[in-house]
């Protein structure tokens, strides 16, 4: 499980060519800040085996999840996507679950890519 700062805080932040890479089992990642993946063609998240993704909460939209390739890349397992904030990519889609799964948008919740497209 990761959590990127907590629910009274925005300020935490995760940067690198990808943001965070989840390897050999599934894994949750709640975030409640900025999650950043800086590669042109990199990810915001990239969960190799499944998981869950949460971004922010009801009634608190300042979190935002970005990735110069995919905002969030789920693969290897089923993914699970809750968004009340903001998730979004360049190049690709901003959410991808390559074996399925669900995304809920709330409606204060944002997913959009300047390239493919949002899911």
């Amino acid at each position: 499980m990761v959590t990127n700062g907590d629910t009274g805080s925005t300020d935490a932040a995760i940067t690198g060519s990808s943001g965070i890479v989840g390897g050999n089992a599934a894994v949750t990642v709640t975030n409640y800040g900025t999650i950043t993946g800086t590669f042109a063609f990199g990810e915001g998240i990239l969960l190799q085996a499944g998981g869950s993704v949460i971004n922010g909460r009801s009634g608190a939209t300042s979190a935002e999840i970005s990735g110069g390739g995919y905002g969030l890349y789920i693969k290897g397992g089923v993914g699970t996507v809750v968004n009340y904030a903001t998730v979004q990519s360049g190049s690709n889609a901003a959410v991808r679950l390559v074996d399925g799964g669900t995304v809920t948008n709330a409606a204060s919740g944002l997913i959009s890519s300047t390239g493919a497209g949002g899911v």
